[in-house]
């Protein structure tokens, strides 16, 4: 049956649920504190009880606190270590502990691959095991602070970089930049120095002309192998559900600008490898080289496929084709698997151990991202907006957590099987913990197809029928614009989605009275016709909170920059009243999101992990003890490198997904228990039936509801585009002293504005009101 409900029905409902309920809820509020003043007045008789009770505390406190600083300090070591290694290789000294590491480690069942892969392997995995116990212990809502008293941006915060190739770059981020290339610089310096020294000794009848071919060798070799190092690194960005990422608090969509730097960097080095070996081949007549596949040894055209596939991802991953043709750039990157398996057969197991944790965890995430995305998602809702937007909201159990500042993939079969595309959320976690909302714009083929299908059904009045997949959600494990006593928001086009969730989180905590929030918000939004402006009908902060204005002073400033205002019809710049068409589908309810998800439960995740692990090790195990032993001992001189290689995979590819698989699917089949038991519930209290149906008077008094108007007159700009100048300015007089929180969620164009905008006042105007500006952008650019 179709049903026509704003979007605001969930907290409607809710309110005037409780409202009969009020009376009752003070009196026993007031009974229970009653209770409580009793008890509390016989503890201080008696003595002891309170003191004893705060000592309790006190030691827990501490316990807790010695287990976090033994944690961090654990996982400081683990990554001084792991780059000390890098830093020491190279050296004489370097080489005679690699030479005894092996010594010591190899076995006849792993051989010196497993030796190999464990020196580079195991620090990145005692980080993953350490960085879940950190997470789980201390989540970041517990380490978050309640306030940042400095007027100064953290080094993550204040950007030094505002345009260019890289885009806006924070302060953080360039130390990060300089320091890779030390350690890059370092290694390749320190080889080569060494290779250069002795090549004249090795072949004293060699001309100067082949000592240099030789030297131009020795520089490919050791660009590959610094390449190896990057391609490790090169996967732990796009791995959405990365332990690591989750441990410092990087979301995927940021940690997706780092691995387009490490991908250009990566692909420059192994380009220049090739180089390297493919110009002296040809000066010295032996081109032919190129189609080599020598069973022992490097095998040259494995190599040479692989850099062909790595040089078409790499061509079509530019911004200009990303914009112009993302489908071509989308299917191109898939190229990624004929990349690494070519590449694996090119080195063999033994080099392939330095990249071995990067591609490990990478195919981990990526299988239990497919293991979520074969779940059917139903659509329980959509409302078509009057400028042709539309809101989606989709059923999720109530244990899958998220934040503000969320997002997920998301793929509608019925549009297209393979293409997923990335929405931020519009709800707040409290405004349901059954449902997540998002705004949805017709921008592209795909978004447009997907609006064309909500119109059509709301239009019809025929019964919503979608059926999704969906990837995540995935985001920063905290809500970091807490931190701030004052919020900037700036926001382009449906990029205030992302701003709709963030006002509604702040409404509901000011509701429970939560202390430490921040107390302004202004929100700079700017739109090319006065149509978008409807966008905003979906935020109602009276329906969340009716005192919020008592607490939390709500700026909006709205810019359209296509429209004049003259050229409108008398009263068609207003907003008084709406009419959504929304459709429903009464089945969606069952068909949840699948909390499998790489943000989701830690302790299942670490498990799944160390049973892949263990899976891997099994397998490569077994198959060194029934094939390897008997066919050459594991000597390197028998079975080729290129097949020692394909065991790698293999091995990679059973433990992820038998071993670790099985961990999974028990992970799932505990959440299949927890949401029936939780669904009988709902349906024994009737309430998942009411937030779906409801009665005829309530929709009577839902569509007849009038819109608090955010979007006014008097706030609106038309026919220009914000002067960020002046706003910042004007925050910056409104809170001298303070540290600001500025967010943009918009086109390219716009964050490299307001980063020069933050740089200027942190640092240039930064006298005139001691005024800080942390720059953060949650915008998600592929």
């Amino acid at each position: 049956m179709q049903q026509q409900l704003p979007s605001g029905l969930d907290n409607i409902f809710r309110r005037r649920q409780k409202e009969k309920g009020v009376q009752c809820e003070l009196l026993t509020a007031n009974l229970l504190g009653q209770e409580t003043e009793k008890h509390s007045l016989m503890g201080n008789s008696n003595g002891n009880e309170p003191e004893s009770k705060m000592k309790g505390v006190s030691l827990k406190e501490h316990a807790n606190s010695a287990l976090q600083w033994t944690l961090w300090i654990l996982l400081c070591l683990i990554t001084l270590v792991f780059i000390g290694t890098l830093m020491i290789l190279p050296t004489d000294l370097g080489e005679k502990w690699t030479l005894g590491w092996l010594a010591s480690t190899k076995t006849d069942t792993w051989g010196a691959s497993g030796a190999f892969i464990l020196l580079f392997a195991s620090p990145i995995f005692a980080l993953v095991f350490v960085g879940s116990a950190y997470v789980y212990f201390f989540p970041s809502s517990r380490r978050r602070e309640r306030k940042r008293k400095e007027a100064r941006p953290s080094l993550g915060a204040h950007p030094v970089i505002v345009s260019g190739p890289l885009g806006v770059v924070t302060t953080a981020e360039l130390l990060w930049i300089i320091g890779m290339l030390i350690i890059v610089a370092w290694i390749l310096i320190i080889y080569l120095v060494k290779a250069f020294r002795t090549l004249a000794e090795e072949f004293p009848e060699a001309s100067a002309a082949e000592i240099w071919q030789k030297r131009v060798k020795k520089i490919g070799l050791r660009l590959g192998w610094v390449g190896e190092f990057c391609l490790g690194l090169l996967f732990i960005p796009v791995s959405r559900g990365s332990v690591l990422l989750r441990l410092i608090d990087i979301p995927f969509e940021h940690a997706a600008k780092y691995h387009v730097w490490l991908g250009h960097f990566t692909m420059t080095l192994f380009t220049l490898h090739g180089l390297c070996y493919i110009g002296p081949w040809y000066f010295e007549g032996r081109l032919y080289k190129i189609w080599d596949w020598k069973p022992y040894g490097v095998a040259i055209l494995p190599g040479v496929i692989a850099l062909a596939g790595g040089l078409l991802m790499w061509m079509t991953s530019f911004q200009y084709t990303r914009i112009r043709a993302f489908e071509l750039f989308y299917y191109t990157h898939h190229l990624y698997i004929v990349f690494v398996v070519f590449m694996v057969l090119h080195v063999g197991d033994f080099i392939v151990g330095i990249a071995f944790a990067g591609i490990f965890l990478f195919a981990f995430d990526r299988f239990l991202r497919f293991s979520q995305s074969r779940k059917e998602v139903g659509v329980l809702s959509a409302t078509l907006l009057p400028c042709g937007a539309y809101e989606v909201v989709l059923p999720k159990p109530a244990d899958l957590a998220y934040n503000e500042l969320s997002f997920v993939f998301l793929n509608v079969p019925s549009i297209d099987r393979l293409q997923w595309h990335p929405f931020s959320v519009s709800s707040s976690p409290e405004d349901s913990s059954h449902h997540m909302r998002f705004l949805i714009k017709p921008l592209g083929t795909w978004t447009r197809k997907l609006g064309e299908a909500v119109s059509k059904a709301a239009i019809s009045r025929c019964p919503l029928n979608l059926k999704a997949g969906v990837e995540g959600p995935y985001g920063h494990e905290s809500s970091y614009f807490l931190d701030y006593e004052a919020l900037l928001l700036v926001a382009g086009g449906i990029g205030v989605s992302p701003f709709v969730a963030v006002i509604r989180d702040l409404l509901h905590r000011y509701k429970r009275n939560e202390p430490g929030l921040p107390h302004d918000v202004t929100l700079v939004w700017a739109v090319k016709t006065h149509k978008e402006l409807r966008i905003l009908d979906s935020l109602q902060p009276n329906l969340t909170y009716p005192d919020y204005a008592l607490q939390l002073k709500l700026n909006v400033k709205a810019f359209v920059t296509k429209d004049l205002l003259e050229d409108l019809e008398i009263g068609e710049d207003e907003v008084s009243q709406t009419h959504l068409e929304t459709v429903y589908d009464s089945t969606a309810e069952q068909r949840t999101i699948s909390h499998l998800v790489g943000s989701g439960n830690i302790l299942w995740i670490c498990a799944a992990i160390a049973a892949s692990i263990f899976g891997y090790i099994v397998f490569t195990g077994l198959v060194g003890v029934f094939y390897l032993l008997p066919k050459d001992h594991n000597s390197y001189r028998i079975v080729p490198w290129w097949i020692r290689g394909l065991i790698v995979l293999a091995g990679m590819v059973v433990g992820v997904s038998v071993f670790g698989g099985s961990v999974i699917c028990i992970w799932h089949l505990f959440g299949c228990i927890s949401k029936k038991t939780a669904r009988s519930e709902r349906d024994e209290s009737g309430l998942s039936e009411a937030l779906l149906n409801g009665s005829h008077e309530e929709f009577e008094s839902c569509n007849t509801l009038t819109i608090q108007k955010l979007i006014q007159r008097s706030n609106t700009v038309y026919g220009a585009r914000p002067d960020l100048h002046d706003i910042f300015d004007s925050c910056a007089k409104r809170f001298s002293g303070s540290n600001i929180g500025v967010l943009v969620c918009g086109p390219e164009g716009m964050q490299s504005s307001v980063a020069e905008q933050c740089r200027a006042f942190n640092t240039v105007f930064h006298h005139r009101h001691q005024t800080g500006f942390s720059y953060h952008s949650v915008s998600f650019d592929l």
